[in-house]
């Protein structure tokens, strides 16, 4: 999957309707990033590290915040993208993909993030991946 950005700026971003509202999402070390979905203050989607790969990603609103989906895959995962989020009450739902690296193909992810603040548990092993199956 890797970098098919190489020599593109491309920053995943959030903003509320002005140029001046603009924030950078991508955390350091990052060379680049797509933020794919939002939902009631938490966004989602990819950010792409040199010699690491691309990781899906969840923030809330700065680079800061950044919060490394990507760390809570099953083994043997490769590159991780978060494509949609849901809030249910204190439940954040982060849905997405990954790459099998035994076979090959891509399949489905879901981390279920159970907490009110998801996106101060940097390093909270509570994420789970509930959901994945062979995309075809």
């Amino acid at each position: 999957m890797g970098s098919s950005l190489i020599g593109i700026n491309v920053r995943a971003s959030l903003w509320s309707g002005t140029a001046g509202s603009w924030v950078d999402l991508n955390p350091a070390g990052s060379t680049y990033g797509i933020a794919h979905a939002v939902f009631d203050g938490t966004q989602v989607g990819v950010s792409f590290f040199p010699g690491i790969g691309n990781r899906a990603s969840l923030w809330a609103g700065s680079a800061q915040s950044w919060v490394d989906l990507g760390a809570f895959v099953p083994v043997g995962m490769t590159d991780s993208f978060a494509t949609g989020v849901w809030k249910d009450g204190p439940t954040t739902y982060v849905c997405g993909y990954g790459g099998n690296a035994g076979t090959g193909a891509l399949q489905a992810l879901l981390w279920v993030v159970p907490a009110p603040t998801a996106v101060s548990l940097i390093g909270f092993a509570g994420f789970l991946t509930l959901c994945r199956r062979r995309v075809r």
